[in-house]
């Protein structure tokens, strides 16, 4: 039976059955008549407003509880809900909500119990922050993706800064690229480079060695000029034979790229 009219009463025994806490009713009654008034603007010839405001109401409530026990401030939590019931995608959902948020204070604030809601891991929070923060797509998949990477290789015994390099653009590198990138990163790091310095100097090995490094080799030593940097540069043409021959290069020809690079 369809009924034209929200009342009191259907609010309540709507509520009862959702089994959540009596402390969030009034939530409840609030989102359940602003959607009915809804409903009656939009689709006023319809006549089962009433059971739909209070369908839509009990997934509303759903996620602001949700959100609500994770610490979340009453803002936060009725931007997700809303959103997640128009069927919103996770990853906007979230980043839609937190620049809602009025000051830096209180989207750091958000953004820390959401993040920390999502693992006990430390590095997949650090990552998921930051990604989050870039504006970088499927960040769950992509979180996951990189903790897994970053500690299979600090099993492996690699340093924090190779394993962080590596994971970090294991998604978008195959493995020997990778490794390429992750060790010049490590190198740069080592050598006093910033971030940004050190993933410029792992960028350009890596393309270096795609599009082939004797046609790099007078871009990079326009660029890098320091013995370390010539030595890795040295180090790659090793790496990039043994790759395709499956053996060093011998003692000759390795002199021949050093009278080339020095």
């Amino acid at each position: 039976m369809a009924y034209k009219t929200l009342t009191d009463s259907m609010i309540h025994q709507s509520f009862e059955k959702t089994g959540v806490d009596q402390s969030y009713f009034p939530i409840y009654e609030a989102e359940a008549k602003r959607c009915f008034l809804a409903l009656e603007k939009d689709c006023p010839d319809e006549d089962d407003n009433a059971e739909s405001c209070l369908s839509l109401t009990d997934d509303y409530i759903k996620y602001y509880v949700e959100e609500s026990e994770k610490g979340h401030c009453c803002k936060w939590c009725a931007s997700v809900a809303e959103k997640s019931v128009t069927g919103g995608d996770e990853d906007g959902i979230y980043r839609d909500t937190y620049d809602s948020l009025d000051s830096a204070e209180e989207k750091e604030r958000e953004l820390n119990i959401h993040t920390n809601s999502l693992s006990e891991d430390p590095i997949y929070r650090e990552r998921y922050k930051s990604m989050f923060e870039e504006g970088i797509a499927n960040l769950k998949e992509s979180t996951e993706n990189y903790t897994r990477i970053y500690h299979s290789l600090i099993d492996k015994g690699k340093s924090e800064v190779y394993a962080h390099a590596y994971a970090s653009v294991s998604e978008d590198y195959k493995p020997l690229f990778c490794e390429i990138y992750a060790e010049a990163y490590e190198l740069g790091i080592k050598h006093g480079m910033d971030d940004s310095g050190a993933y410029c100097f792992g960028d350009f090995c890596t393309e270096a060695v795609d599009q082939g490094l004797w046609v790099e080799k007078d871009k990079f030593l326009e660029r890098y000029h320091e013995d370390w940097q010539k030595e890795f540069y040295v180090e790659l043409f090793q790496i990039e034979y043994e790759h395709e021959h499956g053996k060093k290069m011998s003692k000759h020809e390795m002199e021949l790229v050093k009278a080339e690079i020095y």
